[in-house]
């Protein structure tokens, strides 16, 4: 069951994903890989991830991502956590899955 706090909390990062640069980088067996860039030129890569079409396979680098997807929000989610990363590169996907 999803508390209001989850709810906030997610509503939030949604908000906060249209503020991060995703490049989609290839196609995996899961789904497509990105960066997450700090500025548009920017040749480096802040954090990598992969995101999957039935978000079971969702992974990202950021420590957002790393400390939400903690024991206790596994047992109570059967999906990976989404941090704005995560929610930016499936909202680039949107529509192509």
């Amino acid at each position: 069951m999803i508390n209001s706090k989850l709810i906030l909390e997610e509503a939030k990062r949604i908000v906060n994903s249209v503020d991060v640069i995703v490049r989609l980088c290839s196609s995996t067996t899961n789904g497509f890989s990105f960066k997450v860039l700090k500025t548009v030129d920017s040749k480096t890569s802040k954090y990598i991830g992969e995101i999957s079409k039935d978000h079971k396979s969702d992974e990202c680098t950021c420590s957002s991502f790393m400390f939400g997807n903690n024991e206790n929000y596994k047992k109570t989610n059967p999906l990976p956590f989404q941090c704005k990363h995560v929610i930016k590169a499936h909202s680039i996907m949107e529509g192509f899955w």
